[in-house]
């Protein structure tokens, strides 16, 4: 709204708040008349000593700097996130280990079959011990990372939105944490459809050796700096990324995605809480100003 319409149409004994000017209350002043901007000066007295306070800046409250690690969401996305790095360093991936050991092996690979390219050509055995094995393969770098940074995106996103001033930026940023999650579910079951992840039906979680209580409980009780989650929860260092399945995957996946909405639903009644009694406290207000006028 204009703001010289605003001053027109404005009533000091019933002020109507809702409809406010651009860039209120630091609206320029153009075309307005000596009475106009008195008037202005009135209303915004009005509004500064009457209104009441948005909900938003006192709907975040939080004493603990790391309280997120209490959240079951938070720790089902970082184990998560730790078996994607298990599952996605198995990935054949052309780096710079991969030719050096090349490099190394020459010698050896020469006396195989006379010379390297010769080696490559041939039908050389298929072990996977040979570095021709990993060099042959085609690269799945970029997917590794993809799905590397997605999971960690999951994590990172709970983390900054608990930290967030108002219920309203939590949500947003629980909304990035679910996108991400979505984006790993696609594509685990694309790297299992393309067969990199093995599928065991009726595998789960629980079969690995984690218990999902008990790793949450390990990680709350954990402050500041730690090495790495072997540390805390020892049963993973015996988990190997190969052994992983697209079942084990889904399970966690799944119950990190309800966690998530259970708690998004509960910010929302909140909000909502919160907004309905800024509601209540504005008809007050405008009860008062009617009562003084």
């Amino acid at each position: 709204m204009a703001l010289k319409d605003f001053l027109q149409n404005f009533d000091f004994k019933n002020p109507d708040w809702q409809n406010l000017p651009d860039d209120w209350p630091n609206s320029r002043l153009v075309d307005l008349d000596s009475s106009e901007v008195g008037k202005l000066q009135g209303v915004k007295t009005l509004w500064e000593s009457l209104k009441p306070e948005k909900p938003e800046q006192r709907s975040r409250v939080w004493t603990d700097p790391e309280g997120y690690k209490f959240l079951v969401q938070w720790s089902n996305a970082v184990l998560l996130r730790y078996l994607i790095r298990k599952f996605t360093d198995t990935l054949p991936i052309l780096n710079r280990g991969n030719y050096r050991n090349l490099e190394e092996s020459k010698g050896k690979l020469k006396d195989f079959k006379g010379t390297v390219k010769d080696s490559i050509n041939s039908s050389a055995p298929n072990s996977s011990n040979t570095p021709l094995n990993s060099f042959n393969r085609p690269s799945e770098h970029r997917r590794k990372a993809q799905l590397d940074d997605a999971a960690r995106s999951v994590v990172r996103n709970i983390e900054e939105g608990y930290k967030r001033s108002t219920t309203k930026q939590y949500l947003d940023f629980l909304s990035y944490s679910q996108a991400s999650l979505e984006e790993v579910k696609g594509d685990i079951v694309e790297l299992a459809q393309d067969g990199f992840l093995k599928s065991k039906p009726k595998s789960t979680v629980s079969d690995l050796g984690i218990n999902l209580a008990d790793f949450h409980n390990g990680l709350k009780e954990i402050k500041g700096f730690y090495r790495n989650l072997e540390d805390v929860y020892p049963v993973l260092a015996k988990i190997r990324g190969g052994e992983l399945t697209v079942e084990q995957f889904i399970e966690l996946i799944n119950k990190t995605d309800f966690l998530l909405r259970k708690l998004v639903e509960s910010l929302e009644q909140k909000q909502n809480k919160n907004l309905k009694f800024y509601q209540v406290e504005q008809a007050r207000i405008q009860d008062a100003i009617k009562k003084r006028w």
